[in-house]
């Protein structure tokens, strides 16, 4: 049985050692860690030379062990970290920080998008996600889908090692796999527009771009006109464009 907030706690020493080392900490980093759980990151986290470490746990009984230890280099944060992550990250003021976590499968989505709308977003971020989202996060032209373009527009990800099952207690029902993350800017793109366009292009994937816009109320002589222009095929599929081809598809104009 999982724990009771869904939690699968890593337990193969050797695959911890090697997460925390994608991390890359240097002297002095400011990291966050999102569901610390029973400290298996925690404890080689602070064995580190990083200057300060805050742990966000939704499980109070978890934190409150976490607490105990009463740790100088450690702040430790009772509550659900798509609430909390905005508050921390605004906080720094600007300061760089490292992000690292085993995210319940559950609110990968979410967390994601709150990570996404940060203003102040980690200068590296390594996480523990399901094998499946992880493969569709870093998909790429003839397998892109709404997933990975979300991401992709400002992030650098990539799959950085697998785990399985037994390397959890309890063992989850899944594969897990470790990325890393790493933030960049959309210089001169308009995301709100970028977001709105993605949504209407991915809403149906087994159907070609021309019908999917076209439910969208967009005409079709226009959409075949941004078509031709773009050398996309008329019988073409999403998933079978590139992400330089769909940010430059989203500013298009349909009227």
């Amino acid at each position: 049985m999982p724990s009771r907030l869904g939690q699968n706690f890593l337990v193969n020493k050797e695959a911890i050692k090697k997460i925390v080392q994608k991390l890359k900490i240097a002297e002095k980093d400011l990291v966050v860690e999102i569901g610390p759980g029973k400290g298996a990151l925690t404890f080689p986290l602070l064995k580190s030379k990083l200057r300060s470490l805050v742990a966000i746990e939704k499980d109070a009984e978890l934190a409150e062990e976490l607490i105990a230890l009463k740790e100088k280099r450690l702040e430790v944060i009772i509550g659900d970290a798509l609430v909390e992550m905005p508050a921390v990250a605004s906080s720094l003021g600007g300061l760089k920080y490292k992000l690292i976590g085993n995210l319940p499968y559950y609110i990968t989505g979410y967390f994601f998008r709150t990570l996404a709308a940060l203003d102040n977003k980690p200068e590296l971020a390594v996480f523990m996600i399901q094998k499946e989202v992880a493969q569709r996060m870093t998909a790429e032209k003839g397998k892109m889908n709404l997933l990975a373009a979300a991401m992709q527009i400002w992030a650098e990800i990539k799959i950085e090692m697998t785990l399985g099952a037994r390397d959890f207690k309890p063992e989850p029902k899944v594969s897990s796999a470790v990325i890393s993350l790493k933030p960049k800017v959309a210089a001169g793109i308009n995301l709100a527009q970028y977001y709105t366009f993605i949504k209407i292009l991915f809403k149906q994937p087994r159907k070609t771009i021309l019908n999917n816009l076209r439910a969208a109320g967009y005409a079709k002589e226009i959409i075949e006109e941004r078509m031709k222009e773009m050398k996309i095929k008329e019988e073409a599929r999403a998933e079978s464009l590139d992400l330089e081809t769909i940010v430059k598809f989203s500013e298009k104009s349909f009227v």
